[in-house]
């Protein structure tokens, strides 16, 4: 570790700053040890859902912008980041090199191959690591995104978006890859305290039109000025904080689709629409399905979805739609009515939790999703077409 005489201001002013050599052989060593011991307690544990990779920067970031400001420490210059590093740092932000990031990516993911990752982005070597497809197929799911200062910031990193960045401007992969990240994996995000100077509505406006166009799919509790008020928020801004919060991650209807029943021999067919009317998709392993239920009450029938939820997403880029679109997928529901009793039945739909780890020490089981529309029973089903069966059962007409 290397000591830091104190910063006369800024967070800890008067205090001696201890930072840890990051490229120390012993530093990445003892610290890979600690993950895996971390790994074996709680990689099989479904109560732990996230995992935040971990080894390296400051303040939950990937990044020493305090190093830099406060200490007067920054990292290599642009032009000796390449040879010193081992890959492009355009802010003088980063110290830790390429070979140290490739033993922390592989200490991260071999501790917690069966939960969800997700990391910091402003290392631009470490996202091209993590999200390269080696290390995805070594994991339970695609690393997804931890974005801080919802409001304020961008979820996307400046080396990912800025028209002035290295990386934008040579067209490098690991741009498309963080971006192409944000429909397909977690993107978590969390309330930012409001700067000085900042107006209260552009700040929710920016965080609204941000978790739409960047897909979040979680915020967070706290940290939004008007987490503790002495006096009601105003209404206007309420609205505009609620709509941020309701548009992140998913929502899902199913509805059958008018006047598409029909009959072929002893099969009903019915067309049924899927939409996410949410930010983000799905990424937990939902399973989407169906019963034929009878006027008893009976489930005398079970079939299989074919929708894949977690690719019902608009990927849209504006900049300030202020909700999702939504998106939709239809399939063809087909029906056995074989041996049926003649009567009236339903087709229900449910959507059941099967997000589980291999040889879990503790097992967490969910409800089935609450969709986006009403008439859920107490099972978790949906009610979306009838079916009438004759009593020759070779006729089926929906309604």
């Amino acid at each position: 570790a290397r000591t830091y005489p104190p910063a006369p201001s800024g967070s800890a002013p008067g205090v001696t700053q201890v930072v840890p050599n990051w490229n120390d052989a012993d530093y990445l060593n003892n610290f890979g040890q600690l993950l895996a011991a971390l790994g074996r307690r709680y990689d099989g544990d479904e109560r732990l859902s996230v995992f935040e990779f971990s080894g390296y920067g400051d303040f939950g970031k990937t990044s020493l912008a305090y190093l830099r400001d406060a200490l007067g420490a920054p990292g290599p210059t642009p032009d000796d980041s390449q040879p010193k590093l081992g890959y492009y740092s355009q802010f003088r932000d980063q110290t830790i090199t390429k070979a140290s990031i490739a033993q922390l990516v592989a200490a991260n993911v071999g501790a917690f191959g069966h939960t969800q990752l997700v990391t910091t982005a402003e290392n631009p070597e470490i996202v091209r690591e993590l999200f390269a497809d080696d290390v995805t197929k070594k994991l339970s799911a695609p690393v997804g995104i931890r974005a801080d200062c919802l409001g304020v910031q961008s979820p996307l990193p400046e080396w990912a978006e800025s028209s002035d960045s290295h990386y934008v401007r040579f067209n490098d992969a690991a741009v498309n890859a963080i971006k192409q990240r944000l429909t397909s994996a977690l993107v978590v995000s969390q309330w930012c305290p409001l700067p000085n100077g900042t107006d209260p509505r552009s700040y929710y406006e920016k965080a609204l039109h941000d978790v739409v166009r960047y897909h979040v799919s979680m915020t967070s509790s706290a940290n939004f000025p008007d987490r503790d008020p002495t006096s009601a928020m105003d209404p206007k801004l309420y609205l505009l904080w609620a709509k941020a919060n309701a548009s992140a991650g998913y929502r899902y209807s199913v509805e059958a689709k008018p006047g598409s029943q029909s009959i072929q021999g002893k099969v009903a067919a019915i067309s049924v629409v899927w939409t996410n009317y949410g930010s983000a998709a799905a990424t937990e392993q939902w399973a989407p399905g169906y019963k034929l239920v009878d006027f008893s009450g009976a489930v005398v029938r079970t079939i299989p979805a074919t929708i894949n939820l977690k690719t019902l997403v608009h990927d849209d880029s504006s900049s300030s739609r202020e909700e999702a679109v939504p998106e939709s997928a239809t399939e063809s529901v087909r029906v056995d009515v074989t041996g049926l009793a003649p009567g009236h039945y339903t087709l229900r739909a449910s959507v059941d939790w099967q997000q589980h780890k291999l040889g879990a020490s503790h097992v967490v089981n969910y409800a089935p999703m609450a969709l986006a529309r009403d008439g859920r029973d107490g099972s978790g089903l949906y009610p979306i077409a009838t079916l009438d069966i004759a009593s020759d059962a070779a006729a089926a007409n929906g309604s």
